[in-house]
């Protein structure tokens, strides 16, 4: 069973056109309600715990995901393309709660890793090594000829990044301080201030960087040539049809 298919339930494979992905992601991602849950994706690199620079091979990477499954998480685990590992939170009530279970589960990985001599990374891009695709799905595969096609990294950011992705609810479908479409354009407008928050480079890279260059993030770089959608306009009234174009991008 892939990781995917543990992720996504069976059945995940089945071909689904546009119109019912963009309902699916409209349904899920665009519900809207009152804004309550919130979680978080942590995804982490893997390196060996005497030598970081050294490439961790595919088999040791299933044999580490193997133990950690077998670790009472409240976190669902996966591993990406590149064989970073992912561990995504339940649903909690507050950031506290968020933060207590993650750190928990965290403290149960890094000492089962430990064990076997590995640890894991919080690099937003592998800094030493180029590690291979390690998990192949159709997903995956879809996934690297798209971000190949618009600036050649597609190898790079599926197999070399690492990120946190925080979960919010969309927020209530009408306008006000809790509306998704004040949230939405928040959420668009935050972006500039936490990448400038996180710009300054690892010290394993800043060593590479040329002097005078500007700071910026080796993952945001990866990332730059995509194009953002675009925020909803602010008002009495944002207009659903907008977000959920943004679905088909």
């Amino acid at each position: 069973m892939s990781d995917e298919s543990i992720a996504y339930g069976q059945g995940s494979t089945r071909a689904v056109n546009v119109d019912e992905a963009e309902a699916m992601v409209r349904g899920i991602c665009f519900k809207t309600g009152p804004p309550r849950l919130l979680g978080v994706e942590l995804e982490w690199l893997v390196h060996d715990l005497h030598d970081p620079t050294r490439t961790v091979e595919p088999s040791r990477l299933a044999a580490a995901a193997g133990r950690l499954r077998k670790l009472p998480l409240r976190s669902l685990l996966t591993v990406e393309p590149g064989g970073q590992i992912e561990f995504s939170s339940q649903p909690a009530g507050s950031l506290t709660a968020c933060v207590e279970e993650v750190a928990a589960d965290l403290a149960l990985a890094r000492a089962e890793l430990r064990d076997i001599g590995l640890f894991l990374s919080g690099y937003g891009k592998e800094p030493w090594t180029h590690p291979g695709r390690v998990v192949t799905t159709r997903r995956y595969d879809a996934m690297e000829v798209f971000y190949d096609s618009w600036n050649e990294a597609g190898r790079t950011i599926m197999c070399r990044t690492a990120s946190v992705q925080v979960c919010l609810d969309a927020g209530h479908e009408e306008p006000g301080p809790l509306g998704f479409g004040r949230r939405w354009r928040l959420a668009h407008l935050l972006g500039a201030v936490l990448n400038a928050a996180f710009a300054k480079l690892p010290a394993a890279t800043a060593a590479v960087r040329p002097a005078g260059a500007p700071r910026a993030r080796p993952r945001t770089r990866a990332w730059t040539p995509a194009a953002p959608s675009p925020p909803p306009r602010t008002g009495s009234r944002a207009p659903r049809g907008r977000s959920t174009r943004w679905t088909r991008r």
